[in-house]
């Protein structure tokens, strides 16, 4: 009985990978992409919603770095969305990955309770040159 709670302790606390795709847009800036010694204007703009998901924020992934990158929200330059500049040469952007979480918006029902479903949507975003 003491391994049953257990196992349905380990399903109640664990997070679940939704599949999915959300429509993250990327440019340079100026239409100036980097070189090894000349920077270029990274611009990624992600939904800040997206169907009942809230978006969490966009991670720089390099080796063992793991780098949260802070956004810019302007609703009237814009609306619904949430921006990363990010200047970087190239010998800085390769090998680097950068990728966005979104978590469930929880569910009030009709008697006030609030509930969530266990679920992370992580996505990475692919930037070309």
């Amino acid at each position: 009985m003491k391994y049953f709670v257990f196992f349905l302790f380990s399903i109640s606390v664990s997070a679940f990978s939704c599949e999915m795709e959300i429509s993250i847009e990327t440019e340079w800036q100026y239409g100036k992409k980097p070189t090894a010694s000349d920077v270029g204007y990274l611009l990624i703009k992600a939904p800040i919603k997206y169907n009942g998901w809230s978006l969490g924020g966009l991670q720089l992934n390099k080796g063992d770095i793991r780098l949260p990158i802070k956004e810019y929200l302007s609703e009237k330059e814009f609306p619904g969305l949430a921006v990363y500049d990010i200047a970087v040469t190239t010998a800085f952007i390769e090998g680097a990955k950068f990728s966005v979480h979104y978590t469930p918006d929880p569910v009030v029902d009709e008697k006030g309770v609030v509930s969530g479903m266990l679920c992370l949507h992580v996505q990475d975003v692919t930037i070309e040159f």
